[in-house]
């Protein structure tokens, strides 16, 4: 396992703290919807993802097909 992914909960963590003490200089709060969300938090959870699984996770249809109903059916009606 490497290092990266030894500390990518951490790294998710300081990146949600960041972005929280940040949006308190209001400046930055008010342009963070337009750079804090999409590239701390995004960049972060994608940089350890390999793509060469990428094509195999799709061929698991009951993990796909649960996933999609969890993130846009269960999701939205409890919302």
């Amino acid at each position: 396992m490497s290092l990266l992914n030894k500390l990518h909960t951490l790294i998710i963590l300081v990146a949600v703290l960041l972005g929280l003490l940040l949006t308190q200089i209001p400046l930055v709060e008010a342009h963070a919807a337009s750079f804090i969300i999409p590239f701390l938090m995004l960049y972060g959870l994608f940089l350890a993802m390999s793509l060469r699984g990428l094509k195999q996770g799709f061929l698991h249809k009951r993990f796909v097909t649960i996933s999609l109903l969890i993130n846009f059916v269960w999701t939205p009606l409890l919302a």
